[in-house]
């Protein structure tokens, strides 16, 4: 802050003449002249004494105050309030309104005050009247022409209290002017500024547009802004004049600029008002075609929609949709049906069904009816401070009529939810039963097509429906309270059953973990039993060793058998000859060489009966067949696990079509799930069962027959066509002209072509291309069909390709990249196939895809068998494809792992 140290002015200076002080304290003896105001000339003084400020101050004062700048002055206000008086005029006489009435009558106060300052101003400029009218006159029309401003900005409707206020306050201001005309001299007029009856004005102007302003926004009417920046702009005028004033000066340039800033926004007060409509009154133009409503020829020419002339009486009409809303159990519906019969029975071409407000500032339009279409209106939620007028007679159970020109903000913000230029006349009933009830609701009434006035026996109308629809409505209420009951008890009911479902839903998943369980046991079974035949093979080359080796320890023995009965006869032969007789040397050795023959017959005894024991024992191991126990088990264990399945699928069918009670919508997608993974885990095990049986029973127990190709590739593009557009995939298909027909089993070609697209949807991205070809090969075995699928995934690593075919899975085993089906179902599509008698390799591409090319005999008895050719004499065949060229590696069926 800045501190002045200034000396004040004495008290007479800064109070005026004796004589004004004298008479001042004869008319008011609580002012205290000189004490209350020093402050303010202090202040004064301080900001005369800043040159460049009050050089500047000076000179736009010399500008306004001088006769020509004076002149320009009443002239803008002059002009300003002659157009918009005649805006107003022109307004008014197109629309009848009777705001436009009260527009003119204030404009028209105001351009008088103006227009008769003006001349005075003007006669005692030129000396025929005394210069002492000019101050009183000028600050009448200050004062005055604020409160008429505040007049039109707040109270653009009719009102008796606010009309009978201000004509008393105007009566006030003028007695005011007349005692400061009464009090003035030629002598003490230059002493007029900084008197006690400016300041009284200048405060009286302060504080009437200061309370203006706060009446404004409280009552928020239509443009409310712009008035309260008028009433602003004249406030910040008058207190300018207060700090700034000029004694001598013959008026006040602070007041003059805020009625210069002030007086251009009446214009905004024609805008406040509806425009009328372009058509003629109760005509709407629209086409032709929108019948059922009522069509008139106008004068020009065009259709023009009217109010409907019912076909049967309105009362009867809203009684009918008013006993269908009873019997509605829907409050939608019922809140649809009430609209309805109101819209009916008083005739109106809108119908609202409006809530209480609530607690939160807002208010529901619940439903609504338009006659004109004879359709629903759509829900819409209000602020309260938008509709305040129906808010608050909704709240206080009043009748709310408004005319199409009402200004309030009601009106033009159900307008523009409702899509309208205009809403028309309002009425607002409350739906109230007693009047010692609160209000259900509030019907609103309206009419922007037909701008039918809403008169007193329409609200007397609309009072008895609304009484009659609440009384029905609370009666209907206090029926259903016991229906509420025994819903309430059904409920009840049925949230017990509920938790029951909720138990046998738990029941079910704890199976399901429990079937999980015995899955991930049954493959590491698996696993063991494949490591168990990996066994077997080895033990097997075994005992053919040991056979062989058997055999000739038998073929050595029996040599060894008769060696020593040789030696026996030619020993006997020896001792029977008496002329020839061994030397000792001689018998010494051949009994050694007897002995020795003898051990080595002992040895080859026992290292042959132990041979036989480990034969023995293998033909024990071996007496069932390993490999048919196995897969036998294995069927067994499906069967198993496929009726567990079944009972899974079976439950989860049974929730979810609520015979057990209710689900919500996380429930359902949880079951939804459950069901998901059961059929897909059934469908891996039946794929498991049939690869399981074709190892057992063989290819003999597929029965041949002709099939047609076409027929197989048409089912399988049906069944994978859901998958096919969901993730927006391109089939192209290459086919000779004519299909041979196969001699082979349909179930295995069915479930070949489908395991291969399967896998081709799977292993391609969203958006891809799959490629399926078919051509006929002639082979130096014979004729055969190749039928190859390409995908567009990311392709097979070289690596990898050796294990695309394998069925034996391994717990180290990744997951195998650019492979859509990572189960069984190219393992079965091997075996099938081999089944067949034909040979199935893959080809890859890293980055361009996979290709699974299949070959099948067309003559199934010369087809050789897959183990007697090798797959690589298939290859050359299969690179003429564009699909198979240069591949970056191939993994033939011949790949187990």
């Amino acid at each position: 802050m800045i501190r002045l140290a200034l000396t004040c002015p004495p008290p007479p200076q800064a109070c005026g003449p004796p004589v004004l002080c004298r008479a001042a304290w004869l008319a008011f003896p609580w002012h205290i002249p000189c004490k209350t105001f020093d402050a303010i000339m202090c202040m004064k003084s301080s900001l005369s004494q800043r040159g460049p400020f009050m050089d500047f101050w000076s000179h736009l004062t010399q500008l306004l105050l001088q006769p020509p700048g004076s002149l320009a002055y009443h002239l803008v206000l002059t002009f300003a309030l002659i157009g918009a008086l005649q805006g107003a005029f022109f307004h008014w006489q197109a629309t009848r309104y009777p705001q436009g009435a009260r527009l003119m009558l204030g404009l028209g106060g105001l351009l008088g005050l103006r227009v008769l300052l003006f001349l005075v101003q003007a006669l005692a400029w030129q000396g025929v009247l005394e210069p002492t009218w000019l101050p009183a006159l000028e600050r009448l029309a200050n004062v005055g022409g604020m409160v008429l401003l505040f007049w039109l900005w707040a109270f653009p409707e009719p009102s008796s209290k606010a009309d009978v206020a201000t004509s008393l306050l105007l009566l006030f201001l003028v007695a005011l002017a007349l005692f400061t005309w009464v009090m003035l001299t030629p002598d003490n007029l230059r002493w007029f500024h900084g008197s006690w009856l400016d300041r009284l004005w200048s405060g009286l102007g302060l504080v009437l547009a200061l309370a203006g302003v706060g009446v404004l926004a409280w009552r928020r009417p239509e443009g409310s802004l712009y008035g309260g920046l008028t009433l602003l702009a004249l406030a910040a005028g008058h207190l300018v004049h207060l700090l700034l004033i000029e004694p001598g000066a013959t008026a006040s340039m602070a007041l003059r600029l805020g009625e210069l800033a002030a007086y251009p926004f009446v214009f905004s007060l024609l805008y406040r008002y509806p425009l009328p409509a372009a058509s003629p009154k109760g005509e709407r133009p629209v086409p032709a075609a929108e019948a059922p409503y009522l069509m008139t020829p106008s004068p020009d020419g065009e259709v023009a929609l009217t109010t409907p002339a019912p076909t049967q009486p309105p009362s009867a009409a809203a009684l009918e949709a008013l006993v269908q809303a009873l019997r509605s159990l829907d409050p939608e519906e019922r809140s649809e049906r009430l609209a309805q019969a109101a819209a009916q029975y008083l005739v109106a071409d809108l119908c609202l069904l409006m809530s209480p407000p609530f607690t939160s500032g807002l208010m529901d339009v619940v439903a609504g009816y338009d006659l004109i279409r004879e359709q629903a209106l759509p829900g819409h939620t209000l602020a309260v401070d938008q509709v305040p007028l129906v808010a608050s007679a909704s709240e206080k159970g009043k009748t709310l009529r408004l005319p199409a020109s009402s200004t309030s903000s009601d009106l033009h913000t159900i307008a523009r939810w409702l899509g309208l230029e205009s809403s028309g006349p309002l009425l607002a009933v409350p739906l109230v039963a007693r009047s010692d009830t609160p209000a259900l609701g509030t019907l609103v009434f309206l009419s922007p097509f037909a701008q039918r006035p809403w008169t007193h026996e329409d609200e007397q109308r609309a009072k008895r429906f609304a009484q009659a629809a609440a009384r029905v409505l609370l009666a209907s209420v206090s029926d259903q309270s016991a229906q509420v009951g025994e819903l309430e008890a059904e409920v009840e009911q049925l949230r017990q059953r509920l938790a029951e479902t909720q138990t046998r839903l738990d029941k079910a998943l704890s199976q399901r973990e429990e079937l999980e369980e015995r899955l991930a046991s049954a493959q590491d079974h698996l696993e063991s039993l494949a490591a168990l035949m990996d066994d077997l093979e080895t033990l097997q080359q075994e005992v053919n060793r040991l056979e062989d080796e058997n055999r000739e320890l038998k073929e050595q023995l029996l040599t060894l058998n008769y060696f020593p009965e040789a030696l026996e006869g030619e020993a006997g032969e020896l001792s029977g000859e008496p002329t020839v007789s061994p030397t000792p040397p001689e018998d010494e050795q051949l009994r050694q060489s007897l002995r020795m023959a003898l051990e080595e017959v002992a040895l080859l005894k026992s290292e042959l009966a132990f041979r036989d024991q480990q034969m023995l024992e293998l033909e024990r191991r071996n007496a069932v067949p390993q490999q048919a126990l196995l897969y036998s088990s294995l069927i067994s264990l499906v069967q198993d696990v496929r009726q567990h399945l079944s009972t899974i699928v079976g439950y989860t069918d049974l929730l979810l079509s609520e015979s057990a009670g209710l689900l919500g919508k996380l429930q359902r997608e949880f079951l939804e799930r459950i069901r998901h993974a059961a059929e897909k885990v059934t469908k891996i095990v039946e794929d498991a069962a049939n690869l399981a049986s074709m190892d057992v029973e063989g290819q003999s127990t597929l029965e041949m027959e002709p099939v047609q190709l076409s027929e197989v590739l048409d089912a399988a593009i049906v069944e994978h066509g859901s998958l096919l557009r969901e993730k927006r995939l391109t089939l192209r298909v290459d086919l000779p002209d004519t299909l041979p027909t196969l001699k082979v089993n349909r179930d295995a070609l069915q479930q070949i072509v489908n395991h291969l697209l399967h896998n081709a949807a799977l292993a391609s991205p969203e958006e891809g291309d799959i490629f399926l070809r078919v051509e006929e090969r002639f082979l130096p075995e014979g004729r055969f069909i190749q039928l190859a699928v390409q995908d567009s995934g990311p392709g097979i690593a070289e690596e990898d390709l050796p294990r695309v075919f394998s069925r034996i899975y391994r717990t180290g085993y990744r997951t195998i990249e650019g492979l859509g089906d990572n189960g069984v179902g190219l393992p079965l599509v091997k075996t099938l196939v081999e089944a067949l008698g034909g040979r199935v390799w893959v080809e890859s591409r890293l980055g361009e895809g996979a290709t699974f090319e299949v070959l099948l005999p067309l003559e199934p008895e010369s087809a050789p068998a897959p183990e007697e050719t090798p797959a690589e004499q298939a290859a050359p065949y299969a690179k003429e494809s564009p699909a198979s060229e240069p591949a970056q590696g191939r993994g033939d069926e011949e790949a187990e792992g």
